[in-house]
């Protein structure tokens, strides 16, 4: 979260980073910039969580994946701002290995 954002606001402006790091965001509304990346810019950090159709946005320090609608005005190269629910998805653990991975991603309000 910002410095000076008021924890209890219903969006909260929020940098990828903060988002995958800050336990606090999970299940908070986010306002995100960033450019979005659709197939084949897709950036190597995983499987979608829901869906093939799933897409990423990346402020420069990082990157998730976003399901939800597609921005009719998505382009790696103009910034776009949305807003979005923080999520989070537990997969099982590889074979060999006993930790299970948790990846956080963005449900897409607007």
């Amino acid at each position: 979260m910002n410095a000076g954002q008021d924890p209890s606001s219903d969006t909260v402006d929020a940098t990828i980073a903060e988002i995958v790091a800050s336990p606090d965001l999970l299940g908070r509304k986010v306002r995100v910039t960033g450019r979005c990346l659709d197939v084949p810019y897709l950036r190597p950090i995983g499987p979608p969580p829901r869906t093939r159709r799933d897409w990423q946005i990346t402020d420069g320090g990082g990157a998730i994946y976003v399901t939800g609608s597609f921005p009719g005005r998505c382009s790696a190269n103009e910034p776009l701002t949305i807003v979005a629910k923080v999520a989070e998805v537990t997969r099982p653990s590889l074979k060999g290995s006993q930790v299970d991975r948790t990846s956080r991603y963005l449900i897409r309000i607007r």
